[in-house]
């Protein structure tokens, strides 16, 4: 592998060291950023044909030596200890390992060691799900963790750490679907560490995986088995751009014809796949302590997927600055597939990253026989409403749910429950029954009788009904969102069927 425009690299390089000072500038902002930087320029060095002329190399080697002080003086520590922590510790051992002839450059590797491998411990469960409680972030940690193994001996590193970062590639390719898409839940800003090919709008989680199978065989054997992210014929960078619903219909290993059912309990949340079917079980708490940063309040979420194409969708993160209500609206309560009790969030946002105390969720059952059938609670409205919310999910056919919720509490508050739909044609409600024309299916929802049903798309007042793919953007969608007055003790259930054309 080489460079492909090496004068070009060589050119921005000189520029850019020519343009931005030390400690000058936007450029040094934030300690993560000078770490994936100095990744970057060290890969598009490493890969030059032509030596590196004297002056350029005394640059780039000052560069070495003031970012990793700088990062060393302001590691993630406290607010940002995350995903932050992981990325800063990665950058400090690249550029350590660029100075391991020196006692500096020993040290920093030694210091960027330990704090690897303590936070990988720390943030990734023992089930390979992620604290943050974000699948994309989970994503760029790995991301980091992956290049970090590439300037490091297997030897050295420890079993249980080694053991965590292959459970966790694991998990990201069981939740990944054929055509790179995944479930969106927590935070996402669409950052990465270092994309060497592929088209930047594709998603990043195929390459990851198959990064990840370089160093685990595990990975690599299941992903031969089951053939999927193809490399593409008509894309010389990227992936074959697959119709998700004809691929899933071709591909028979794709398709459970017996329910099989994954529940990862340090990350709450249960996997089901079951013919045309995937069904992901949201029973987990808010995120990594104390701050919670990235979590969404999405307790008792569900997300659905009929031949590989999403149905109940998490809608994103839309952005994390500007307009404060935009920000608070994707993380919230109602702008996911669960339940919110008077008008309020299962936590309470206190700021663009942070919440208040967790609620705590309890998986109660997770059964396949005799048919499919998961339970579980949260305590997010004990204190402000004096009610618990548990939700029973079954799932006796291949093409019917079942979905109650049971309140434990007084009675006389209101409620609204919300479903968020993926890409469909057209919907339409008559009386209390919806219908969502997808591509290749319909889908239905039966509501009782004595609720209120809305329908939003794109709408602005009240802000719903928008799905944010990219960060920074959110286009129309449909979200159903029906209401109520809980009664004591409350119990009601949502039919849902799917008619395949």
């Amino acid at each position: 592998m080489v460079a492909k425009n090496e004068d070009l690299a060589r050119k921005i390089i000189i520029d850019w060291l020519d343009k931005n000072r030390f400690m000058h500038g936007p450029a040094y902002i934030a300690s993560m950023e000078v770490a994936l930087r100095w990744i970057s320029i060290y890969r598009a060095v490493c890969l030059f044909k032509k030596p590196l002329e004297t002056p350029l190399r005394q640059k780039l080697s000052g560069l070495a030596v003031a970012s990793g002080k700088f990062i060393e003086r302001r590691l993630s520590t406290h607010s940002s200890t995350g995903n932050h922590l992981i990325v800063e510790s990665v950058g400090l051992f690249w550029i350590a390992k660029g100075l391991e002839g020196s006692r500096l450059g020993r040290r920093w590797i030694e210091k960027a060691r330990t704090i690897v491998w303590k936070e990988i411990v720390n943030q990734i469960h023992p089930d390979g799900s992620s604290k943050e409680q974000s699948f994309w972030y989970l994503g760029f940690v790995l991301d980091a963790i992956l290049n970090y193994y590439l300037l490091e001996k297997r030897q050295a590193i420890p079993e249980e750490v080694w053991a965590r970062v292959g459970r966790a590639l694991s998990f990201i390719k069981e939740l990944t679907l054929p055509d790179g898409s995944y479930p969106d839940f927590g935070d996402r800003d669409d950052g990465y560490v270092f994309r060497p090919i592929s088209h930047y709008a594709n998603s990043f989680f195929p390459r990851l995986i198959q990064t990840g199978a370089f160093f685990y065989e595990d990975i690599n054997r299941e992903c031969d088995q089951l053939s999927v992210f193809k490399e593409s014929d008509s894309h010389e960078d990227g992936f074959e751009e697959k119709h998700p619903h004809t691929d899933f219909i071709g591909d028979t290993s794709t398709c459970s014809h017996e329910p099989l059912m994954k529940t990862y309990p340090d990350g709450g949340m249960t996997l089901i796949k079951w013919g045309r079917g995937r069904l992901l079980f949201r029973h987990s708490n808010l995120g990594l302590e104390s701050l919670f940063g990235h979590g969404h309040a999405d307790a008792l979420s569900v997300l659905f997927w009929w031949d590989n194409i999403p149905v109940l969708i998490d809608l994103g993160s839309g952005q994390y600055n500007g307009d404060q209500g935009v920000r608070d609206y994707f993380r919230s309560t109602l702008a996911h597939n669960t339940v919110e009790i008077n008008g309020k969030n299962q936590a309470t946002i206190m700021g663009p990253f942070m919440w208040g105390k967790s609620y705590q969720t309890t998986l109660h059952e997770a059964l396949i026989a005799p048919c499919c059938r998961l339970s579980a609670s949260h305590d997010g409205y004990a204190d402000s409403c004096s009610t618990i919310h548990k939700r029973d999910i079954e799932w006796p056919d291949h093409r019917h749910l079942k979905i109650t919720d049971n309140f434990s509490g007084p009675g006389g508050i209101r409620f609204r429950v919300a479903f968020h739909l993926g890409s469909c044609k057209t919907v339409n409600l008559e009386k209390q029954t919806l219908e969502a024309e997808f591509e290749s299916f319909s889908f239905f929802i039966d509501f009782p009788n004595e609720f209120n049903i809305d329908v939003l798309y794109g709408s602005d007042k009240p802000f719903g009904g928008w799905h944010s793919t990219v960060y920074g953007k959110w286009n129309p969608n449909y979200s159903i969102v029906y209401s109520g007055m809980l009664r004591m003790d409350h119990s009601h259930t949502v039919q849902i069927k799917i008619d395949p054309k």
